[in-house]
């Protein structure tokens, strides 16, 4: 007999009807804790957090768990591993960010400095010189001098030698930049320009750096040419040799044979520069930029200079140089002096890179040779010379070749140009030969010489069919005559005659250039 049947059934029942009712009551209460628990779940969830979850609780949220379920979590060894590994990150971390600290910041120091010494070494002669920095100011004091928009640079090549305090300028560039639209025109000033040099009266306009320094050669430059120059950089032999060999060297078409000591400053190994497509080193490409020694002198030279400069531009432009860019400005910073910062020739750098081949252009300074009390000298042509830099300003491409006349649309007359007959006027026994010769020294090209038809002209005259130019080039070599037009009077197949009249050996025989 089982125990419930023992009972007497009126307490089985009630019995039986508490249980129910305790049941019930449990039940209910479970429901109820169930319904809490749901409540506080995240949206979407359908089951407990997991632990990961718990540890990423706000803090003004609520956690799910008990303490008790709390603490057996964390007592676990999943959770200590985690805890470890944590650790572990953040150590490695920190000994991450300590040696980049370490690493890094001396280098930083070491790249400031060294930019420092690029800096000092740059400016060290301009640095307290009031009277360039006067000079090199806008003339527009609302323009501020700056290299992000369009200005004008003079870059000097220097002749200087030990032990002088003062040194002629060997070359005369002025370089005009247009940041924004990436071109570059070069003008090229011919050393023997006659110019008025404030304080100095008029000379050659080398001469100005001699008299006063890079301010009165911006002076100088600025009164002859009407530009308005806010930046100077000058470069000794050295330094033009070291920065084309930091390059590299310089591939070249040269277009005939130069044999020049004095250009190569005597040295044996580099003073004879071949014809023909050739890498010049720097010792070489001194004597091919340097040399006069032609029959049209300094025009020659502005010739190659010109033909360097591009080729030089061209290889700059290269990719392959910007990884020579540390070298190249070793050789600038130890040879040049400029106002330019490191900053100012780092950015002009990245934006020329940038500039196509065709955006450079190389232009000189429109004139002609002339003989003045025995001297040398080219006389510009001051119209020419100002329509040609206001066209530059402007933005405009100059027409021509490298020795355009602005506006002209012809070339600056040459000696080699100039095919020329002599005649001899006065009956004196080879006056026409020694004339010739010294024409022929000069440059131009004489295809006959012989005697007039009446021995009777006291002044020599420069006869020409088409071209006065050519025989106004002729006459000022000649140094003396008058220049006439032919009109059918005087039969000649050249470009000009000459009748040397018993004027010209008592003024010009066996006279030379300086």
């Amino acid at each position: 007999m089982s125990w419930s049947s023992a009972r007497n059934p009126r307490e089985s029942a009630a019995f039986g009807g508490r249980c129910r009712t305790w049941s019930t009551a449990w039940q209910r209460s479970r429901s109820r804790e169930s319904r809490e628990r749901v409540a506080r779940r995240p949206a979407g969830k359908h089951s407990m957090r997991r632990a990961s979850e718990v540890d990423r609780v706000e803090p003004a949220s609520t956690t799910a768990e008990t303490p008790r379920e709390t603490s057996r979590r964390r007592s676990a060894e999943s959770f200590r591993d985690g805890q470890r590994r944590r650790a572990k990150r953040n150590k490695t971390l920190l000994g991450c960010l300590g040696a980049f600290v370490l690493v890094c910041a001396p280098a930083a120091l070491a790249v400031a400095g060294y930019l420092g010494g690029w800096q000092n070494k740059l400016t060290k002669n301009y640095r307290n010189n009031d009277a360039l920095m006067v000079a090199l100011k806008p003339k527009d004091s609302s323009v501020v001098r700056t290299v992000t928009e369009p200005f004008w640079m003079v870059v000097v090549g220097v002749d200087a030698r030990p032990g002088e305090t003062a040194s002629r300028s060997d070359t005369i560039l002025m370089v005009h930049v247009d940041p924004n639209r990436r071109t570059a025109t070069v003008v090229s000033i011919p050393r023997d320009s006659r110019a008025r040099i404030r304080g100095h009266g008029h000379n050659k306009i080398n001469a100005a750096l001699f008299f006063g320094g890079p301010e009165l050669m911006i002076e100088t430059l600025e009164d002859t040419t009407g530009a308005d120059i806010t930046h100077y950089l000058a470069i000794d032999f050295n330094g033009f040799k070291e920065i084309v060999d930091a390059m590299g060297g310089v591939w070249v078409d040269v277009p005939e044979r130069i044999e020049d000591k004095k250009a190569a400053n005597y040295d044996r190994r580099s003073y004879i520069v071949d014809p023909g497509m050739q890498k010049l080193d720097g010792a070489h490409a001194l004597t091919f930029v340097r040399s006069r020694n032609f029959p049209e002198g300094d025009i020659a030279r502005i010739r190659n200079q010109q033909v360097f400069l591009r080729a030089l531009a061209k290889q700059v432009l290269s990719l392959g140089n910007v990884f020579r860019v540390k070298g190249i400005l070793d050789a600038v910073a130890r040879n040049a002096e400029t106002d330019l910062t490191v900053t100012d020739m780092f950015g002009l750098a990245s934006d020329l890179m940038k500039m196509k081949e065709e955006s450079l252009e190389t232009v000189t300074l429109p004139g002609a040779p002339k003989m003045m009390s025995g001297v040398s000298y080219i006389i510009l042509d001051e119209e020419g010379v100002k329509e040609m830099i206001a066209k530059i300003d402007a933005g405009e491409s100059v027409t021509g070749s490298a020795t355009a006349v602005a506006g002209s649309g012809q070339t600056t007359v040459t000696p080699t140009m100039v095919t020329v007959t002599v005649r001899n006027g006065v009956g004196v026994a080879g006056i026409a030969t020694d004339a010739a010769n010294e024409l022929e020294k000069k440059g131009f090209r004489i295809q006959e010489v012989g005697n007039a038809g009446q021995f009777v002209y006291d002044k020599t005259l420069v006869v020409y069919n088409t071209d006065k130019r050519k025989a106004d080039l002729v006459r000022t070599q000649l140094g003396v005559g008058d220049t006439v037009e032919s009109r059918g009077m005087y039969s000649f197949k050249t470009d000009v005659l000459v009748v040397v009249g018993r004027d010209w050996r008592a003024s010009t025989a066996g006279s030379e250039d300086e």
